[in-house]
């Protein structure tokens, strides 16, 4: 038996030439969604029930994400298109979560395959002299998948 979905998207590649390109909100998308999602659309958001003051005093606070989405009955994917979206600002929740997270753990700070420093992620970017989000971007999976010519890697002590 044809999933009779199949059609719809059949349709949506035909108009759009592939089904990436399909805007989040076009009526045969919200059918499909509904269809694979037992009849509810999780795009769907209601903006009237939202409540926006207690989400912004929140995020101003720095409490996690994933809390903020649970006390307030959405996803964390809906709060953060409301913060792409720009209803909501996170910008002292980034803040204080880069803070936090340059405050915990040890790391070595290995450049070709000597180590030069140890400290928190804070400490290594005054090291360093560059900014915390490159000292993170040295972990990440994207760095180590190029060539460099200086190489750098960042592990955990503890």
């Amino acid at each position: 038996m044809i999933n009779p979905m199949l059609g719809l998207i059949y349709q949506c590649e035909m108009e759009y030439g592939d089904i990436s390109n399909i805007p989040l909100f076009d009526e045969r998308m919200i059918k499909i969604r509904k269809y694979f999602n037992d009849g509810k659309d999780p795009f769907e958001f209601k903006y009237y029930d939202f409540d926006f003051r207690s989400a912004q005093l929140m995020l101003n606070q720095g409490i996690d994400k994933e809390r903020i989405a649970n006390e307030l009955g959405v996803t964390v994917t809906s709060l953060n298109c409301l913060i792409r979206m720009g209803n909501l600002n996170n910008s002292k929740w980034l803040e204080n979560h880069n803070e936090q997270l340059s405050r915990t753990g040890t790391y070595n700070l290995i450049r070709e395959h000597k180590k030069i420093a140890t400290g928190t992620i804070r400490e290594l970017s005054e090291f360093m002299k560059v900014p915390i989000e490159k000292i993170r971007y040295w972990k990440s999976a994207r760095y180590k998948a190029r060539p460099h010519k200086v190489t750098y890697k960042i592990s955990k002590v503890s």
